[in-house]
C-alpha cells in the first residue's frame, strides 16, 4: 500500500512537471517575423494578450558584443502578421 501511494505521488510530480514545462516552449517558425541579417537574434518576447505578441530583436556589431540597435515587433496572432514595428538605434 505505502509503495502505490508513493508512485502515485512520483506521478502526479512528473505529470506536473511536464504540463508546467511544455508552456513555455513556443514555436517561432509560424510567426512570420523576417530578421534583416544574421547578425539579428530575437532576444525575448512577451505575450501581451491572446491575440498579441511583443518581440524583442536586437541587432549586434560583427564581433557579436555590442547590440548595435533593437527593435520591438507587435504581432497578431489571429491576423499572422505584423502590426506595428518600433526600431531603436
Amino acid at each position: 500500500m505505502g509503495i502505490l501511494i508513493l508512485l502515485s505521488f512520483i506521478g502526479i510530480i512528473y505529470g506536473s512537471y511536464i504540463k508546467l514545462s511544455s508552456k513555455n516552449e513556443y514555436d517561432f517558425e509560424k510567426y512570420k517575423i523576417t530578421l534583416e541579417s544574421q547578425l539579428e537574434k530575437i532576444e525575448s518576447f512577451k505575450i501581451i494578450d491572446e491575440n498579441m505578441i511583443i518581440f524583442k530583436i536586437e541587432k549586434y556589431t560583427r564581433s557579436e558584443e555590442e547590440i548595435s540597435k533593437f527593435r520591438f515587433v507587435i504581432y497578431d496572432i489571429k491576423k499572422n502578421k505584423i502590426i506595428r514595428e518600433i526600431t531603436y538605434e
